[in-house]
């Protein structure tokens, strides 16, 4: 099975496509537009920010920065719709431990939040990649709006079985510019203590 890279880097397509649909006005009436998006329900992931890592190098770009644990590199990629891809990984490993996939989006709503985490759902939940999907609000201090999925990759490597927990989150910045999707993996039962969690919480737009 291929690795969570090329799998969250499918999804960055699928959610290119779909974040426009459908949903061109900042402020769509709902007496006249359908939606397209649909929030999530039940309990919301809370995810605590970290202003930085002990060791760790800051990541930034014009839209927002992540820190990069000690013992890890970055590499990017600009994807077919345009979406810009930051891939975090252990040194020399095959497997992302984190990915930071932005979409310029004119005009980011709630809406194409929730459109964009359907759509990675969608992706996810297919083949039994993640039979225990969950989609959830997320609340995170420092972002406006955000959504959560949460599960164990059931991943096969030469034969043997694999399994990862996830959390991915999809947001937008303050500025309405761009959605963004913020993937963080580790092995089954490790992912609160992480390095990968840890990177993901000093996420900030802005630096």
């Amino acid at each position: 099975m291929r690795g969570v890279t090329m799998t969250m880097m499918a999804v960055a397509v699928v959610v290119g496509t779909l974040a426009t649909a459908g949903c061109g006005s900042s402020e769509p009436d709902a007496s006249a537009t359908p939606r397209y998006g649909v929030e999530p329900t039940g309990s919301a992931l809370e995810i605590e920010p970290l202003d930085s890592l002990e060791g760790s190098e800051r990541y930034s770009t014009d839209l927002f920065g992540i820190d990069v644990p000690a013992g890890m590199e970055t590499s990017t990629q600009t994807l077919d719709d345009g979406s810009e891809v930051l891939v975090i990984r252990e040194q020399g490993a095959d497997r992302a431990s984190v990915i930071v996939t932005a979409t310029a989006q004119e005009d980011a709503t709630d809406e194409h939040v929730d459109v964009s985490s359907i759509a990675s759902a969608a992706r996810l939940a297919g083949g039994d990649l993640v039979p225990d999907l969950k989609r959830v609000p997320a609340r995170w201090d420092g972002l406006e709006y955000a959504v959560a999925l949460t599960g164990t990759l059931h991943l096969e490597t030469d034969g043997v079985a694999l399994l990862k927990d996830l959390v991915a989150v999809t947001t937008r910045d303050p500025e309405r510019t761009s959605v963004v999707i913020l993937w963080a993996e580790a092995p089954e039962g490790e992912l609160a203590s992480s390095d990968a969690y840890a990177a993901l919480r000093t996420f900030r737009f802005g630096d």
